[in-house]
């Protein structure tokens, strides 16, 4: 069994990153490692979109 700290730390690694560009803007997270899927279908949570958003942008 993994410790609460070693669990924290892999969900900490998770991030998201605003991209702009002439088309418009989007955010993505970070792809999952293995621990990080692992954790999540253990605890039955479905995961996180790979793009949470997208704004095309306006003419």
């Amino acid at each position: 069994m993994r410790a609460c700290k070693e669990i924290r730390a892999d969900v900490e690694r998770l991030h998201v990153g605003v991209f702009t560009g002439p088309a418009g803007a989007f955010c993505q997270r970070t792809e999952l490692s293995q621990p990080q899927k692992a954790l999540f279908i253990k605890l039955k949570i479905t995961e996180p979109p790979r793009v949470i958003n997208a704004t095309p942008a306006t003419v």
